[in-house]
């Protein structure tokens, strides 16, 4: 039962409104603590979609309010469909954020998606997204399988080399025999494996097919693979039993590139070499003639080695996005050919590197708690939300000889930290950059620095290192 306000007249102004009214006091604040370190996609082909999730939790002591949460405008536009399960999270409560990662090409891609908060310390909280791009391709070789003339009774075999080419994994999702060949055609992986049977680019494995007829019928069907290759989903393999001759059909060269990798980078004052194999079912393969093509400018030739191996020397290469194929050509005419991307820069102009966080250009980095890029002293890049962060790897558009500088900031008892940081060109040349480190002001800490005991805020860290690739 409520108190006779006049009862109260000596009691303080806060205690008066919570007896005499609906007002009460509220303490405590909201905290949002992300489950994982961002949203990241792996390897999505080309042209189709996937959408990836991450937990948002309310570790606080009061309801946490998300106002708007948005990509931000340095993300790919790849990335999109940006939702929340809801926008109140209560105390000890969580709410997914979700997004849709479609590439619309092959490489990596990278974006933000910006959370606005009730935090008074920290209003706008960040999660970083990462795809990458992928086309694999299959590759059968042979296609046709003809068994000659089989006893009933008995059972042939033979086996069909799979290749997984173009870039990222290749997933087999299904293997089937044309209806009425079950009992007398079987196939079967590796060791036995089962379906999906992933291969990364460039591994090949062998698919045995087994034929065993019941009588001396005429048997002939297909063994068709399904398969994320964006542009042959369905792959057949013919299969001919107890059914004539042989088939004498000619096909053309089978061509795999090695290097370059895709997406690397060279300078048009360069020559590029340019490496892998060719097979041929019915010619040798020095009887055989490869030529390089930069889109559809000549850029090199070379006959293959006995084991097909062939090194081509490329010179001339334009400016610009290049298609660098090999295209290989047998006795009767026909063409065989692979392709990667490369980019070639003017040695003139600026040239765009990457700071990443280890031996490729696409690793993260840890930051604790805010650090700034300069290029000969012009700020380029800063993280300066007072938080540790990991954050994706850094574009600079630079040249060589000049001097990058990297500079930590600690804001926060009792860490500070910083990953070593490489410095690329394309995929395939790098040098150090920053070595990194760790200090901790808290002696249960694996990093703890008897030395360090701030002050916070202060510039912890400070290294420079001159650009010397390519």
């Amino acid at each position: 039962m409520r108190a006779d306000c006049a009862t109260l007249a000596g009691m303080s102004l806060l205690l008066l409104l919570a007896a005499c009214s609906d007002y009460s006091v509220k303490s405590g604040t909201p905290e949002l603590e992300v489950a994982a370190s961002g949203i990241h996609f792996g390897d999505v082909v080309v042209g189709m979609a996937s959408t990836a999730t991450v937990s948002l939790l309310n570790v606080g002591s009061a309801p946490l309010l998300i106002d708007l949460a948005a990509l931000d405008g340095t993300s790919s536009s790849d990335f999109s469909d940006v939702e929340l399960s809801a926008l109140e999270v209560g105390k000890a409560d969580e709410v997914a954020l979700s997004v849709r990662y479609a590439p619309d090409a092959v490489g990596m891609d990278f974006g933000r998606i910006e959370l606005h908060t009730n935090q008074e310390d920290r209003p706008i909280v960040s999660v970083d997204l990462s795809g990458m791009g992928v086309e694999p391709e299959i590759d059968l070789n042979p296609s046709i399988l003809w068994f000659g003339d089989v006893t009933p009774g008995t059972v042939a075999t033979k086996t069909v080399e799979i290749t997984a080419r173009g870039s990222g994994t290749l997933k087999i999702e299904e293997i089937e025999l044309d209806s009425g060949l079950e009992g007398v055609f079987a196939w079967s992986l590796p060791g036995g494996a089962g379906l999906p049977y992933e291969m990364p680019s460039g591994v090949s494995a062998l698919l045995s097919v087994d034929f065993a007829p019941t009588d001396s019928s005429s048997w002939t069907g297909e063994l068709t693979l399904t398969s994320n290759d964006p542009g042959a989903r369905k792959a057949s393999i013919s299969l001919l039993g107890n059914a004539g001759d042989e088939p004498k059909g000619s096909t053309a060269p089978v061509v795999s590139i090695s290097t370059p990798d895709w997406g690397d980078y060279y300078l048009s004052t360069e020559s590029v070499a340019v490496t892998g194999v060719v097979y041929d079912s019915e010619d040798p393969a020095t009887a055989l003639v490869c030529l390089a093509y930069a889109g559809s400018t000549p850029v090199g030739t070379a006959s293959p080695a006995s084991d097909g191996a062939f090194a081509i020397t490329a010179v001339a290469l334009p400016v610009g996005e290049q298609t660098l194929s090999v295209r290989c050509l047998d006795t009767d005419g026909l063409l065989g050919q692979d392709s990667v991307d490369i980019v070639v820069w003017d040695p003139e102009e600026p040239i765009i590197y990457t700071l990443s966080g280890g031996g490729t250009a696409y690793e993260w980095f840890s930051v604790d708690d805010d650090i700034s890029v300069y290029l000969d002293g012009a700020l380029v890049y800063s993280d300066t939300n007072h938080t540790r962060d990991t954050l994706p790897p850094i574009l600079l558009d630079a040249s060589v000889g000049q001097t990058v500088r990297v500079v930590v900031t600690d804001y926060n008892y009792c860490d500070t930290a910083l990953d070593p940081i490489r410095l690329h060109f394309g995929t395939s040349r790098s040098q150090d950059g920053v070595a990194g480190f760790c200090k901790s002001a808290c002696p249960d800490h694996a990093c703890y620095d008897a030395s360090y005991a701030g002050p916070w805020p202060s510039v912890v860290y400070e290294e420079s290192f001159v650009i010397e690739i390519p």
